[in-house]
């Protein structure tokens, strides 16, 4: 709970007071790998928080295929939407690529959280710029040499926090289906 709350004093201050009741509306959860956080079609706003294990967004194209866009690991945000505006509906899966700890501040709380705390939108809003930043630079990489086993070394090297829970085999099935899809023109 204290790296989420380290967390969220980089963006602005927040007192005793407010820390409890942000400790105190926050779930902590356990995804077991393979379980989803997210699935397309149900309507969820939460802001979450990856103390442990990695999370993968997912979803399925017209051929069925598994495809893996990112991969989200420890010390990272996701938030299902801006957590200031309405629920959305999920459009993609969000799946424990490894078991996985998170704390989760569900829409209640964070409503509770706007009336109360008077810098909290400010600092959601932040939170969630900044898993939508983090899940933008964690596509994926299309392999431009043709060496896919050199992009997965280079990947999990690149996102450490990725690494310490993947090897180069579990990340390579990932990459050589965007390598495919290259080939085919997909």
């Amino acid at each position: 709970m204290n790296t989420l709350i380290n967390q969220l004093l980089l963006f602005d201050h927040l007192n005793q007071q407010q820390i409890s009741l942000i400790n105190r509306l926050t779930k902590q959860v356990h995804l077991q790998k393979g379980e989803y956080l997210a699935e397309p079609g149900h309507t969820i706003s939460f802001l979450a928080f990856v103390n442990s294990g990695v999370l993968r967004y997912n979803y399925y194209n017209r051929e069925k295929e598994n495809i893996t866009t990112a991969l989200i690991g420890e010390g990272n945000f996701v938030s299902s939407s801006m957590p200031i505006y309405p629920p959305i509906i999920q459009s993609y899966y969000l799946q424990a690529m490894t078991a996985c700890d998170l704390s989760i501040i569900e829409r209640s709380g964070m409503e509770e959280l706007s009336v109360t705390v008077s810098n909290w939108d400010n600092i959601a809003l932040r939170a969630a710029q900044r898993a939508t930043e983090e899940r933008q630079i964690r596509i994926i990489p299309y392999v431009q040499d043709g060496d896919p086993d050199n992009a997965a070394t280079n990947y999990l090297e690149r996102f450490a926090n990725l690494g310490k829970h993947l090897k180069d085999e579990q990340v390579l099935p990932y990459i050589m289906l965007h390598l495919d899809n290259i080939k085919d023109g997909k």
